[in-house]
């Protein structure tokens, strides 16, 4: 179920590992991968917010929301990160890794994992490398919607990938009437 104190945890993570500031498309990607690892490696999101495909790589539109102020309010995203200007964003407080008591182990090692493989990487060469995703597709302009049966099949999960994808819908579903 989606919970954007959750979202604003891993966020404040990835910004304190990168010295508190970075761009909102970079943070953007790292959340995404860290969501596709997830599903990867477990068959299960952390977040399960709605993926998109977007001109620069695929999105989570929800956190997307709150990360373009859409949805301002005090909440557990603003929490954790402040816009600094247009493009970037930063951690809006000291970074206390006690505080991230809404993340669990596993999903603090794919953060790690994520931020040892991509973390490195300049806004550019994030974009170029989400743009391999199988399951991202070109939207000119648009949002397109990513389905999770697209995401499984491009992760190799062939014939279980329906049985999986519908499970996850179900899931997502149920926490947009609760969200509601």
């Amino acid at each position: 179920m989606f919970n954007i104190e959750i979202a604003g945890q891993m966020a404040g993570w990835f910004l304190h590992r990168d010295g508190g500031t970075m761009s909102y498309i970079k943070l953007m990607k790292l959340l995404y991968i860290a969501e596709r690892t997830s599903i990867k490696e477990n068959s299960f999101p952390i977040l399960g917010d709605n993926l998109f495909s977007m001109d620069k790589g695929p999105i989570l539109s929800v956190t997307y929301d709150y990360m373009k102020k859409v949805q301002a309010e005090k909440n557990g995203w603003s929490k954790w990160v402040s816009q600094k200007q247009k493009s970037a964003v930063s951690l809006m407080r000291s970074y206390d890794p006690e505080d991230l008591d809404l993340l669990s182990k596993a999903t603090l090692e794919i953060l790690e994992e994520v931020w040892n493989r991509h973390g490195q990487m300049t806004q550019k060469e994030i974009v170029e490398h989400v743009h391999n995703f199988p399951e991202w597709k070109s939207s000119s302009g648009s949002f397109m919607k990513i389905k999770y049966k697209e995401l499984l099949n491009g992760l190799g999960y062939g014939e279980k990938s329906k049985e999986i994808a519908e499970e996850l819908e179900v899931q997502q579903q149920a926490s947009k009437a609760l969200l509601a």
